[in-house]
C-alpha cells in the first residue's frame, strides 16, 4: 500500500480504499506516517503534540503571540454564526490600529502553522460590502485548546 499524509490532512494513496484504511487508523488514534512537506511539528488529529512540543514551540515566539493567539482563536468561536466582525477581532486583541492588527494576525497565523494547522481549517475570513469576517472552521476547537496549552506554559 503507498500513501502519503499532507500537511493538511488529506491522504494520497493507490486506491480509495487505501486512503479510507488510513483515514480510519489515524481517526483511532494509531500514528500516522510523517507528512509529505516534512514538518516536523505536524502531528495529525487524534495525535496532539507532546508537552515539551507545546513548549518549544511557544518559546520561539514573542511573548504576546501566544497570549494573542489564544484570544484571536477565542474571538472567533464566540462570534455568531455571521463571523466575528474586524472591530470584535480588534477589539479581543486590544488594538485600535488596521495595520497594527495585521502585524498580530500575521504573527498568530505563523503560530497556528508552526503547530502543523493549515489555516483554512482552523479559521476562513470573508470580506463583503458589510466588512471582514472571521468564522470557525472544524480544527478551531483543536487549535484553541493546544494554544491554551501554550499559554499556560508561558505563564510559569
Amino acid at each position: 500500500m503507498g500513501y502519503k499524509v499532507l500537511s493538511d490532512g488529506s491522504i494520497q494513496a493507490d486506491t480509495a480504499a487505501e486512503a479510507i484504511e488510513v483515514a480510519k487508523l489515524m481517526q483511532g488514534g494509531a500514528k500516522a506516517p510523517t507528512p509529505a512537506d516534512g514538518n516536523k511539528t505536524h502531528k495529525p488529529a487524534g495525535n496532539p503534540l507532546s508537552d515539551e512540543q507545546v513548549r518549544d514551540i511557544a518559546a520561539t515566539f514573542k511573548d504576546w503571540v501566544v497570549p494573542a493567539a489564544y484570544k484571536f482563536l477565542a474571538a472567533i468561536m464566540e462570534s455568531p454564526p455571521g463571523g466575528a466582525t474586524a472591530e470584535v477581532m480588534m477589539r479581543a486583541l486590544g488594538i485600535d490600529n488596521p495595520k497594527a492588527f495585521g502585524g498580530q494576525s500575521a504573527a498568530i497565523n505563523k503560530l497556528i502553522q508552526r503547530c502543523g494547522f493549515t489555516l483554512e481549517h482552523v479559521y476562513e475570513t470573508t470580506s463583503t460590502a458589510g466588512g471582514r469576517f472571521w468564522r470557525a472552521r472544524p480544527k478551531i476547537a483543536e487549535a484553541l485548546e493546544l494554544v491554551r496549552r501554550m499559554r499556560a506554559y508561558s505563564l510559569l
